[in-house]
């Protein structure tokens, strides 16, 4: 198996492929967590982890990508989220070497969790396929990409872009139509997922060394990044400069890199305003 051959932190390693009888059985590093599916189904994840899962799994994908390795099936139930907060993308059983697929190959169609193969028909998840895969057409690396867009765009905006009643409108969807961006995902992010998800694959990012780099370019952009409940709002927690208009504060690190937010008090009757820090414009400060 191509998998077998990759050893990263953010990938779940596979220790040893093999047979008893007529069956085939693989031995793979025990992840203690949770799936980035399970998550998701609490809402919205806010934007600084968002950042940092994101350029966690991209790292994941160019070290598969640099190895000639596709996954073909990325979704957030193949990605484990760690005791200690960090990724682990899994089941790399679709798994191909990219020179292998300089043509229309088998595929899965993933109806629920069981998954079915059989020559010449969908590669992949329908709800996270590239239009290549949903096709049939050969695929390289920016099909990937695609699939981590679509995953990407969920954390951000706590929905799916392509995401319809049944399969066929979702497929239908994925081929023709543009991608629904929740309306208050900052326009950095916004950018960064329209071209992830573009239809062409000549469209979208040639790598996934070029996602991680443009990952810090929602951390540039202004844009208000509502969410929900407590992702309304991120507790600053050092202080680093204040300004008139607002407050600068570091949050944390995004990729290795202190990510910033400027706040601002929102105003209330009788004067002051609410504490709580409201990210409005987002950057990764010059020294």
């Amino acid at each position: 198996m191509a998998a077998a051959a990759l050893d990263h932190p953010y990938i779940c390693k596979i220790f040893e492929i093999g047979e008893e009888g007529d069956a085939v059985f693989l031995v793979m590093e025990y992840v203690s967590g949770e799936t980035l599916d399970r998550r998701l189904r609490n809402g919205r994840v806010p934007l600084p982890e968002t950042l940092r899962l994101a350029g966690e799994i991209a790292e994941a994908l160019q070290e598969a990508h640099e190895r000639g390795i596709l996954h073909r099936d990325l979704k957030p139930s193949n990605i484990m989220l760690t005791q200690q907060g960090h990724v682990k993308v899994m089941d790399f059983g679709l798994a191909r070497r990219l020179a292998d697929l300089d043509r229309p190959d088998d595929a899965t169609l993933d109806t629920a969790s069981p998954q079915l193969t059989a020559p010449g028909t969908i590669v992949g998840t329908p709800d996270y396929m590239s239009p290549e895969q949903v096709k049939g057409s050969p695929l390289d690396t920016r099909s990937d990409l695609f699939s981590f867009g679509v995953i990407l765009a969920e954390m951000a905006g706590a929905r799916h872009p392509f995401r319809k009643q049944s399969t066929v409108e979702t497929l239908s969807a994925v081929l023709r139509d543009p991608p629904d961006l929740n309306s208050d995902i900052p326009q950095g992010m916004k950018v960064l997922l329209q071209r992830l998800l573009a239809k062409s694959a000549d469209d979208r990012y040639r790598s996934a060394a070029d996602v991680r780099a443009d990952l810090r370019g929602p951390a540039a952009s202004s844009g208000r990044y509502s969410g929900q409940g407590q992702d309304r709002r991120i507790r600053c927690v050092e202080m680093a400069g204040r300004g008139r208009s607002g407050s600068l504060h570091r949050i944390g690190r995004v990729s290795g890199q202190p990510f910033w937010v400027v706040a601002h008090r929102t105003p209330r009757a009788g004067g002051g305003g609410d504490p709580s820090c409201h990210p409005v414009h987002c950057r990764a400060p010059t020294r």
